[in-house]
């Protein structure tokens, strides 16, 4: 019996010892993954900050933007640790450059500004990428370093617990509507600058986008009318209103509608009243 319990012992922590080498060597791989991630970004964030001082030193910027862009991309270069804010200030430095009003217009025709630009949206959106497969190879790395087993035998041997690069990386100033995608392009989604100039009521959507006009709000409403009022008065066309009857937005009333026409809320008991008047409640005889 002994010798059966012995037996049991010896497969067991052969057992035990195979799925420790397995999270052993799943942690490692999940080491591996997480440096690549890091060389990637590393390399993005290099490319990133070579193609903004190529566009500082092309002369297609004027002097005061140019030596803001090239500031920041070299201090962005530079930087060996706590890189977080040189490369946060080198994106805030290039919203700024593409946030001018008229920007993409103002280099339109010129030799080399289109490559340029889609160079540097590229370099934008790789260093989005790359930022987020590391972070994600970091939160799975934490994952196992904190499980109990790995814990206890330290299975992470001496490698240092891998931290995520947070940086502000967008080159669309927040809260701009954008078309959707994983991260906002900078190029072909505002071609007239950044605040409408060109009688747009934002970043490439035309004054009639989603039922405006030029006059007033959506739905065809006039300016001088609020959201529940509308360019006719208050009683319709012919005098008096039928249950039903609705001024439309241009003003004018047909019948078969209900008014839209703006009334004070009834007190009480009393319903609301369409757009002919109300009959006064007579007292009993």
């Amino acid at each position: 019996m002994t010798l059966i319990y012995t037996i049991i012992v010896i497969v067991a922590l052969a057992f035990f010892g195979v799925y420790l080498s397995w999270r052993a060597g799943r942690l490692d791989r999940l080491h591996a993954r997480l440096e690549g991630a890091r060389f990637a970004l590393d390399a993005a964030l290099v490319r990133r900050s070579s193609v903004a001082l190529e566009l500082a030193s092309s002369g297609l910027l004027d002097p005061a933007t140019s030596v803001l862009l090239a500031g920041a991309a070299h201090d962005a270069r530079s930087a060996r640790s706590a890189r977080e804010m040189p490369e946060s200030d080198l994106t805030r430095a290039l919203r700024a450059v593409f946030g001018q009003p008229g920007f993409r217009t103002l280099l339109a025709g010129q030799e080399g500004a289109e490559e340029l630009l889609t160079e540097l949206e590229g370099a934008a959106h790789q260093v989005f990428l790359a930022r987020k497969f590391y972070n994600d190879a970091v939160a799975a790395t934490q994952a196992a370093r904190q499980r109990w087993l790995a814990r206890i035998f330290r299975l992470a041997g001496s490698a240092p617990n891998p931290e995520f690069f947070e940086i502000d990386d967008s080159l669309v100033p927040a809260g701009e509507a954008v078309p959707a995608a994983d991260m906002p392009h900078l190029t072909d989604w505002q071609a007239d600058g950044a605040d409408g100039t060109d009688g747009t009521d934002g970043p490439g959507r035309s004054s009639v986008a989603g039922g405006y006009s030029a006059a007033g709000g959506a739905g065809g409403y006039s300016a001088a009318d609020g959201p529940d009022e509308t360019g006719a008065a208050d009683t319709p066309v012919g005098g008096t209103g039928t249950p039903g009857d609705t001024a439309t937005p241009g003003g004018t009333a047909t019948p078969g509608d209900t008014a839209a026409a703006a009334e004070t809320p009834p007190s009480g008991d009393q319903p609301y009243g369409t757009g002919a008047a109300r009959a006064a409640p007579t007292s009993p005889a």
